[in-house]
């Protein structure tokens, strides 16, 4: 009788965890020129202050591939931002955006393709030739920076096959497809005087 009771009890909770609400899903974050979500150039460089920005995110403190420090936004075991510090390590000097979780201007996310950006037009790109290339990657080889439209303080990394192995750069037909793997939020703060509120 003992085991029928526990079995029931068991069964019981099973059942109403199984009618519970799931988690509600993470709310983009959303990029512009200005800001990452609640992260502004007046922020401070502290996990305190970007856990309270994004609340229902991991934050943690780390290193990129190249060894400097960095905060990291995580969702789950997915990196969705990677903030980097100014040199006296007190303000936020970039953010690297990396996870699907963000939106940036006209809806641009990552991994859209090269085209549904720039639809026919061929902006002023450049090949990534340094080693640390846009989030850590030592592959330089097929990785483009590119101006966003209309927005001076935000640029566009793009990852394909088909590039010159001389100049890094791909061909307007080839770079159609390449695709979005990271957008770059530069604040613009001085190195070691408070951003101006």
């Amino acid at each position: 009788m003992n085991l029928f009771k526990t079995l029931l009890a068991a069964a019981s909770l099973s059942l109403l965890a199984a009618c519970q609400t799931p988690p509600r899903p993470l709310d983009p974050i959303q990029v512009s020129n200005n800001s990452v979500g609640n992260l502004w150039a007046q922020t401070p460089f502290s996990p305190f202050a970007v856990q309270k920005a994004f609340p229902r995110y991991q934050v943690n403190m780390g290193q990129n591939s190249e060894g400097q420090i960095a905060i990291l936004v995580a969702a789950g075991d997915d990196v969705v931002l990677n903030i980097i510090p100014t040199q006296n390590k007190m303000w936020i000097s970039a953010v690297v955006v990396v996870g699907q979780t963000a939106v940036g201007p006209d809806g641009v996310q990552i991994g859209m393709p090269f085209a549904s950006i720039y639809q026919n037009k061929m902006p002023s790109c450049k090949a990534d030739t340094s080693e640390m290339g846009a989030y850590g990657d030592s592959q330089s080889t097929g990785l483009i920076m590119c101006p966003a439209p209309g927005a001076s303080q935000l640029v566009y990394y793009f990852k394909g096959t088909g590039a010159d192995k001389k100049t890094g750069m791909p061909s307007p037909a080839a770079a159609a497809s390449w695709s979005l793997s990271a957008i770059i939020w530069n604040t613009n703060n001085p190195e070691d005087t408070p951003p101006a509120s």
